[in-house]
């Protein structure tokens, strides 16, 4: 699923519901199925079971909370995605991609405040390369790495085997 576009209909849920901070599953479906006709009714299970999986959302007692600050996300006017957007698999994205999607789906900064913040973190040190300048990012804004660090170590043991 696509985290940034889940990251969003989460906070157009929040936006819409803005006197509380837990939704049941109906008010997901009231909002983005039947109110902005952005998801089918049956997707709405099919979101809100992957969200929690990639850990956009926690559940108690049928009642879903976001792990992110929702109501912080700034979900544009225009904002328009297919289905199959939504639920595509993202594995074939480069390393740097995800990393600036990780960025963007904590809810702390946009893709383009992190390329931003990348050019001038750790400028004067021409080795570095914006990989690791994003993931000096991500730790410094305590956005979590925890998915990257398997991928990170192997990164390292094969460049020092060369």
């Amino acid at each position: 699923m696509n985290k940034d576009i889940g990251r969003k209909l989460i906070a157009i849920v929040a936006s819409d519901r803005r006197s509380v901070n837990e939704y049941l599953e109906k008010d997901f479906i009231n909002v983005l199925s039947y109110k902005r006709k952005m998801i089918s009714e049956e997707n709405v299970k099919r979101f809100l079971t992957l969200s929690k999986e990639l850990g956009l959302v926690s559940e108690n007692a049928g009642k879903y909370q976001p792990n992110f600050n929702a109501k912080g996300v700034i979900v544009p006017i225009d904002f328009v995605f297919t289905e199959a957007e939504l639920f595509e698999e993202k594995e074939d994205l480069n390393f740097m991609d995800r990393l600036l999607d990780a960025i963007t789906a904590s809810g702390k900064m946009s893709k383009k405040e992190a390329l931003n913040q990348m050019k001038e973190h750790l400028k004067e040190l021409k080795y570095i390369d914006n990989e690791e300048r994003l993931l000096s990012i991500m730790i410094d804004n305590g956005i979590k790495i925890d998915d990257f660090v398997d991928e990170i170590k192997e990164r390292y043991m094969n460049n020092g085997n060369k």
